[in-house]
């Protein structure tokens, strides 16, 4: 829409509201399924026009669906009352499903919305109790700033599977011999949003992993391939949503055994990825 004026809603019945602060540059927001696949996306707005402007925009979804809506700030430090008084809210059929102001420091806000038999309440998640199987810590947030609260940090887990994988795909190793690179991962309640790869030197893809089943409390697997001493391999580990594997969700962590020694032991990493290098990279 044009900069701080409002768009045409017409037979659209999801309206979102945005209170930009001063840096409405940092802003953007999604609208998933619940499966993560993205709806809608608006943002970032525009650095100079948008400062302290009411933006609305509007899409049309099926009224019996079940959504996520996340708003993100980039810089960590929400959108009040620090630098300006920011605000966000949604509505749809001509319905408030929910409003978010300050103060609060935040990356990552979610709510939820939609008239689904199931549909996790949007006021049931955030609002600084734990309830509805929820999952947050008091006083840790995505960009861990001191001072936030369970609002900027909870989500509501996936169901626990009756039973836990005991390991995930493997790739073919590229190297005949022994088995002497070892890859553990245990993952944080959101196992479906890490996955991970090895490189070798020229840039190819030896081994990967993941993504993994969602389980709360997390879950452990093993990958190993046979390597060669003289190359240097490259580890990088991803998390699809940004916030890592430790420790609002869950305590993720990741080991790397590689030629009789331990070059990674349980490390964890708190945004979209993580990157080790071992073997005979000089």
């Amino acid at each position: 829409p044009t900069p701080g004026q409002t768009e045409d809603i017409g037979n659209d019945n999801v309206k979102i509201t945005i209170q930009a602060d001063n840096y409405p540059g940092e802003s953007k927001w999604q609208i998933l399924d619940m499966d993560g696949v993205e709806l809608a996306a608006g943002g970032p707005f525009d650095a100079t026009s948008d400062v302290g402007a009411t933006i609305v925009q509007s899409l049309q979804l099926p009224s019996g669906g079940c959504y996520q809506f996340i708003f993100l700030d980039s810089w960590g430090d929400g959108i009040c009352c620090g630098y300006g008084e920011g605000a966000f809210s949604l509505e749809m059929d001509q319905q408030l499903a929910f409003s978010f102001s300050g103060p609060a420091n935040f990356r990552q806000v979610r709510r939820y919305f939609g008239n689904a038999p199931g549909c996790p309440s949007a006021e049931g998640c955030g609002n600084g109790e734990l309830d509805g199987g929820e999952e947050c810590d008091e006083g840790v947030n995505n960009s861990d700033q001191p001072g936030a609260t369970c609002t900027t940090t909870c989500r509501i887990p996936d169901t626990v599977p009756t039973s836990a994988p005991t390991s995930g795909p493997t790739s073919a190793p590229i190297v005949e011999g022994d088995k002497n690179i070892k890859i553990s991962i245990t993952t944080d309640n959101y196992g479906a949003e890490t996955t991970w790869f090895i490189r070798d030197s020229s840039g190819a893809k030896v081994l990967t992993g993941g993504p993994y089943s969602n389980i709360v409390g997390g879950a452990s697997y093993e990958q190993e391939f046979a390597g060669a001493d003289t190359e240097c391999y490259t580890f990088v580990i991803e998390d699809s949503y940004g916030d890592g594997n430790c420790c609002s969700y869950g305590r993720g962590g990741y080991t790397i055994d590689a030629f009789g020694t331990t070059v990674a032991d349980n490390l964890e990493f708190r945004d979209d990825r993580a990157r080790k290098q071992f073997g005979n990279c000089g």
